[in-house]
């Protein structure tokens, strides 16, 4: 987004970021994607360049991924002292000390080159951090030195006007890869929240168009989709460009319509995404499959409504949180908004288990079914008190064994039906209360032209009277 454009919404965390880096301190904005980080950064970098501070924008998928340490290291430098004019500098440093590694190189440089020939404080963005783990070689000699550059701000050489901001969809776990050897507990995490209504009111002033209610269209906005930054403004705009969108019953269809159908959820590049960093996560030592089953068993009891307690140690819990879909609330798990929750509901995340996974269950299901018959099979012995041979007793069990399937079918097409039956009534449910709010204003109307027919007919009873006396006193 354009710094500058009006649609812009800050939040607290706008503030939190500013006042950290002009203290200096190292910050860390980690947070799922289309959050709004890239437009905070974005403005942060004029504001602070507006108070005299030097700000750069360090982009890592720019570097790219194919490269070897010394070019990697290389790009660092370019990006950096290019911004600063000091391109040539730098690189004479660097090729001049060949004989260290390109990590003592890129800090050589930003203490020999950088800060050597500028005086102002200096705040580097590592914009897309998260990259670093497409990276063919480790960089958790990167982060050391980051943390070596902190370190040396007691000992002068300008160190103490250097601060860097991480920027990206990660966890400081997922990007250090041993962190025993390099910890990286330096810096301020900013957390990134959706929207409040509060913060929305200036969309709804620009939904107040055309006769439009905005506060009426933007609190059914939030009722989908919880301030979800760029979902939200998505469907304002889409609003706004639509002067048929009126009610909140065709903000309903409006979202069926961008998001609820399946070519819809195919083409939504944010649904695609929280997908995929569900269905392909990142959780360190475990394979594909155990990945997936770990991640859809944990958000199968958030859908449940059990609570499950956010640590920032656990990895699957990282994983549902920077997809997208969990949002931390009083330190427990929900499911982020009315709109995934719809998306990526129960139907979904069995159909999303690993193969492997769905078979262990069916597995389990299928030695229940066995037990269950061979107790009914039991109590029909017990209580009829007639001997069976043990042909007999197989042929009682498989009997009550298909009983139990066809019920545990028509269980399954109940709990179907149940569910096209909840989300009916949600419908209908709408649809009353928009009924009843148009009945509303309709009975608001008719009392209105009751008050004005009464005020006519007493304003013609007076003229009557009045006309009576001229004629009484002519």
């Amino acid at each position: 987004m354009d710094p500058s454009a009006p649609c812009y919404i800050e939040r607290q965390a706008d503030a939190e970021m500013l006042r950290a880096l002009h203290a200096r301190e190292y910050v860390f904005l980690l947070d799922s994607r289309q959050k709004g980080k890239s437009s905070m950064v974005a403005r942060t970098i004029i504001k602070l360049r507006d108070a005299g501070v030097t700000a750069i924008k360090l982009d890592l998928q720019r570097i790219g991924a194919n490269v070897t340490p010394e070019q990697w290291y290389a790009g660092l430098i370019a990006a950096v002292a290019g911004d600063l004019g000091l391109a040539e500098a730098a690189f004479k440093y660097w090729g001049q000390n060949q004989q260290v590694g390109p990590l003592a190189r890129w800090i050589g440089a930003l203490s020999e080159v950088i800060l050597a020939k500028t005086s102002s404080p200096i705040v580097i963005f590592v914009d897309e951090v998260d990259f670093v783990r497409a990276l063919p070689f480790p960089t958790d000699e990167f982060f050391a030195g980051i943390r070596d550059c902190y370190n040396r701000r007691s000992e002068g050489k300008g160190f103490d006007r250097l601060t860097f901001c991480f920027v990206g969809v990660a966890t400081p776990g997922q990007l250090i890869r041993n962190p025993e050897i390099t910890p990286f507990n330096i810096g301020r995490r900013i957390d990134l929240s959706d929207f409040t209504s509060e913060e929305t009111k200036v969309f709804a002033d620009v939904l107040q168009s055309n006769g439009k209610d905005g506060p009426k269209l933007m609190a059914r906005i939030h009722y989908w989709l919880n301030g979800h930054p760029y979902l939200t403004q998505l469907l304002c705009s889409q609003i706004v460009g639509d002067p048929s969108t009126r009610t909140a019953r065709d903000v309903d269809n409006l979202v069926r319509r961008l998001f609820l159908t399946p070519e819809a959820r195919q083409r939504e590049p944010n649904l695609t995404d929280v997908e995929r960093r569900m269905l392909d996560p990142d959780v360190p030592g475990l394979s594909g499959e155990e990945r997936r089953t770990q991640v859809l068993e944990l958000y199968g009891r958030v859908l449940k409504g059990k609570r499950v307690v956010v640590t920032e140690e656990n990895p699957v819990i990282a994983t549902l949180r920077l997809s997208g879909v969990g949002l931390e609330d009083r330190r427990a798990l929900r499911v982020r908004n009315r709109l995934y929750r719809l998306i990526f509901d129960e139907k979904w995340r069995r159909s999303s288990l690993p193969d492997a996974e769905v078979r262990r269950q069916r597995g389990a299901a299928r030695v229940a079914l066995l037990r269950t018959a061979t107790v009914a099979g039991v109590v029909v012995f017990g209580v009829t008190g007639v001997a069976v041979n043990t042909n007999r007793l197989a042929a009682d069990r498989q009997t009550a064994l298909s009983q139990l399937k066809d019920r545990s079918k028509e269980l399954s097409r109940v709990s179907e039906d149940r569910q096209r039956s909840l989300y009916e009534l949600e419908r209908q449910s709408i649809d009353l209360k928009n009924e009843s709010a148009a009945k509303a204003r309709s009975i608001a109307d008719l009392k209105a032209r009751d008050r004005d027919l009464r005020r006519i007919s007493n304003l013609r009873q007076s003229a009557l009277k009045s006309i009576r006396r001229q004629n009484q006193t002519l």
